[in-house]
């Protein structure tokens, strides 16, 4: 594959160490960008995934720059679930918008946040219709714990958002790790 776009064994690095021409990395850049796996261009060249990556980084075309993952907070991904939620835009309409790779990377977002929290994710009308309505409850207690626990799941929410959006303006950790051990007193 990579032989047959006229490489000499002269243009390649004998050396690990030997540091790389101008020509080799382009050569190497244009490779991957016209769809060559990285593997196949590290073996190929004798250069590490990490150099590869860098040069990617540097020399890589706009387009290619454009393509590549694209990480989004966790209020992006909730207001782009919503949207699709709400009828507003179809999955692939969002991949489209969003440039997101694949379907797949909404439904991990989906599963993620329904388990999360609920009460974010616009939920569909007719399994609002079919919750009970207050005439059905047998007596006054359940309508205080139903209205209680809506309070709660709200309250869960507005924490969880107020967290996440103080975690990323101070740009610190604020939620403890799981199974993390408590400083000595």
């Amino acid at each position: 594959m990579l032989v047959e776009q006229g490489l000499k064994s002269s243009d390649l690095r004998t050396n690990r160490r030997q540091k790389c021409s101008k020509q080799l990395i382009k050569e190497a850049v244009a490779s991957v960008e016209s769809g060559v796996s990285w593997q196949a261009v590290c073996e190929h060249y004798g250069i590490s995934m990490s150099s590869l990556a860098n040069w990617m980084r540097l020399y890589g075309s706009e387009k290619y720059q454009q393509k590549k993952h694209r990480s989004f907070t966790v209020q992006q991904k909730r207001s782009i679930l919503r949207h699709i939620e709400q009828g507003e835009m179809t999955i692939r309409q969002a991949m489209s918008v969003y440039n997101i790779s694949g379907p797949y990377t909404i439904y991990n977002w989906q599963h993620k946040y329904r388990q999360e929290d609920t009460a974010l994710i616009a939920t569909n009308p007719s399994i609002m219709q079919q919750l009970p309505t207050s005439a059905n409850l047998p007596d006054p207690r359940s309508q205080e714990l139903e209205k209680a626990l809506a309070e709660a799941k709200l309250k869960i929410a507005a924490l969880e958002t107020m967290i996440d959006l103080a975690e990323q303006h101070f740009k610190i950790k604020i939620r403890k790790k799981s199974g993390a051990k408590q400083s000595p007193k």
